[in-house]
């Protein structure tokens, strides 16, 4: 690298009001001179400053090269002396932070990675940790040594990340070798000897847990030991252990008992942020467990739990990013069928999806390597919370072979990496589910419901609205469709503040784009409907099926009486009725497209809603042998394994 790189991260730095002029780096008889461009709109230089990259404080540079890439950093220390002072002087802010992005360790690099995660950069720890549980890229050949070290830096990784929930034990989880020698065994045999020495409140979790889905795979299996760990976990005041201790104690909905102190217990939790425990407090106000507050104060609490919910903005990522928002659309669809074949639950689905968006908000991913970030997710997302896993061979058959096992382990490190272990968030399932309890609606209705929400999955646009909004958009719509006399109860409106008014602007816009425009095509021609055929079961009550009332008749049911459009400018778009459809001020300038074209109204008939089959996956008769030395992963029909949401029996 020269100092070309140097000059962007100054530009982008903006230092003492240079935003907008940029600035240009060059070593000049041995200095590094900086050069500001004072006339930005004539594209070139018309005055030349005298000041130097020198003439920075020591602080403003160190913040200049703080999270920039590690072969950028190297190459920044090797321009000149002076810079290689500043790096060496404050390494322990520099390389704490250092991106390690698209870089894996290997024999001839292990060194910087061992640095900067002695001076706490996750990244760093936690590809360190996967390459010695895997052995990817590593040549070593004692498992025992390799092992420690894995259960070294998976120990490390979760220190580092004390504010989410515990997630190193998805790493070490069973299907385990049926000897016991692989590595996860061994490291597993490692941080038990740690928590019996240390206590350590977050480890000792991650080891009940572990044990529990290994007793609860293999049958006869003692619950002792598994019970010893979750009570270490919780006299360390573990919140995660306490909640899975609650979770045996909370009362079943068909219970009318109101158990005061399981909710006591879980606004506690709440406080301490488990997102479970949030949501379980919801439920359990709304159906009628206050645990000693009022009802008002309830309701106020999952008021604000809605609010809380806040817009992905994924849809800006498609539009400026080298991925297009088709390639996602394609991935979220072929995840469907994954999820239909392996029998997932439909939580496991959203979770590997948030997964994917929330990595591409921070990195940019080639258009090549979509569908291996989007198998990766869904391998993290089973092991977190899936009734079955997807284990590392079957994600890379499943891809036809088009990614290999290594490339499979490297994407999960490089994503569980990035988002620094923070693997569960909300939802728009978890909100769904929510509403339906407040509804007290099952069938058809909650059928619909959800087929409803998994069409928005598909839309990258739907990332301008909170899961929230989304959830509750679909509930109003289901209740539309089925022409409800009032498709907006008080009940809702009280449990999540929301008017119907309010949620119109997504409604329209879910109704338009999910139900009314024809499915995506693929390269082939072929059309995407993973979720249609998902919810054509009769299982589902094939609410796919159901007829789609048309434009006008929506908004005769909505009671919107005309769609007045102020010029061209689409901002100004609005609905008008005697109660104006209330817009999000969050969303303001950023009106979807599809309002472009609202203003012209149009019937049902107008629109190709043609089925064809989603393109099946290729099967493939043998399996990718792995060299990586690490034979843990299998994928035999007896391993069923029982994970995060059904820990309790």
């Amino acid at each position: 690298m020269d100092l070309n790189t140097l000059s962007c991260y100054l530009s982008a730095l903006g230092y003492l009001g240079l935003n907008g002029k940029g600035c240009n780096v060059h070593e000049q008889s041995g200095t590094v001179q900086l050069y500001i461009n004072s006339s930005p709109k004539s594209g070139r230089p018309r005055t030349r400053s005298s000041t130097t990259i020198w003439n920075l404080p020591d602080c403003v540079i160190v913040s200049i090269l703080k999270c920039v890439h590690i072969k950028d950093l190297l190459s920044i220390r090797s321009v000149h002396s002076r810079l290689c002072d500043i790096i060496d002087s404050n390494q322990n802010s520099l390389w704490k932070s250092v991106s390690f992005y698209d870089c894996w360790p290997e024999e001839a690099n292990l060194h910087h990675f061992i640095k900067a995660s002695d001076f706490g950069n996750i990244e760093a720890t936690i590809k360190l940790a996967v390459a010695f549980l895997y052995k990817e890229g590593l040549t070593r050949d004692d498992i025992s040594k390799i092992a420690s070290e894995a259960a070294k830096y998976l120990r490390l990784a979760e220190s580092l990340t004390p504010e989410t929930f515990p997630f190193y034990w998805i790493f070490i989880r069973p299907p385990w070798a049926p000897d016991g020698s692989c590595s996860k065994v061994q490291a597993f045999n490692h941080l038990k000897c740690i928590v019996d020495k240390e206590k350590d409140r977050d480890l000792a979790f991650g080891i009940a847990l572990t044990l529990k889905l290994q007793r609860l795979s293999v049958q006869g299996v003692s619950k002792d030991e598994e019970r010893k760990y979750f009570e270490l976990a919780a006299k360390q005041s573990s919140s995660a252990a306490i909640f899975f201790t609650l979770l045996d104690i909370i009362p079943g909905e068909e219970e009318e008992s109101h158990d005061y102190e399981s909710v006591r217990i879980l606004r506690q939790l709440s406080s301490a942020n488990i997102l479970e425990a949030k949501i379980n407090l919801v439920r359990s106000y709304i159906l009628g467990r206050y645990g000693g507050v009022t009802e008002a104060m309830a309701k106020d609490y999952s008021q604000k739990f809605f609010r809380s919910s806040k817009p992905s903005g994924i849809h800006f990522i498609f539009s400026q990013g080298p991925t297009s928002d088709i390639s996602r659309y394609i991935l979220v669809d072929w995840l469907v069928e994954v999820v239909g074949m392996k029998d997932f639950s439909a939580h496991t689905l959203y979770l590997a999806v948030s997964l994917f968006d929330r990595f591409l908000k921070i990195r940019s991913v080639q258009r090549s390597k979509v569908q291996l970030l989007g198998v990766a997710a869904m391998v993290v997302s089973s092991r977190f919370l899936g009734f079955d896993i997807l284990t590392i061979r079957e994600a890379a058959w499943l891809t036809d072979n088009s990614y290999t096992y290594h490339d499979v382990v490297r994407m999960m490190g490089e994503l569980v990496a990035t988002l620094k272990g923070n693997i569960r968030v909300i939802t728009i399932q978890d909100f769904v589910k929510i509403l339906l309890v407040v509804t007290r609606e099952g069938g058809y209705m909650s059928m619909l419901v959800e087929y409803i929400a998994m069409l928005c999955l598909l839309q990258s646009e739907m990332g301008q609205y909170s899961p929230a909004e989304v959830a509750a958009s679909c509930v109003l719509l289901s209740r539309l469709l089925l022409n409800k006399e009032d498709p907006w109860p008080d009940c809702l409106k009280e449990w999540t503040g929301y008017t119907k008014d309010y949620l119109n602007l997504c409604t329209f816009h879910i109704h338009k784009k999910c139900l009314q425009e024809g499915s995506e095509v693929d390269y082939r021609d072929t059309k995407l409907r993973s979720v249609k055929l998902r919810y054509a079961d009769g299982n589902r009550c094939s609410v796919s099926n159901i007829e789609v009332i048309g434009h006008r008749e929506l908004c005769r049911r909505l009671g919107v009486t005309r769609l007045v459009s102020h010029g061209k400018d689409t901002k100004s778009i609005r609905f008008r009725n005697t109660d104006e459809l209330i817009v999000s001020p969050r969303r303001g300038a950023n009106c979807p497209d599809f309002l472009r074209s609202l203003s012209q109204s149009f019937d049902e008939d107008s629109v190709d809603r043609t089925n064809a089959a989603t393109p099946p996956i290729k099967p493939s008769s043998v399996f990718e042998d792995s060299v990586s030395g690490y034979d843990g992963d299998f994928e035999e029909d007896s391993d069923v394994l029982y994970s995060y949401c059904r820990m309790h029996e």
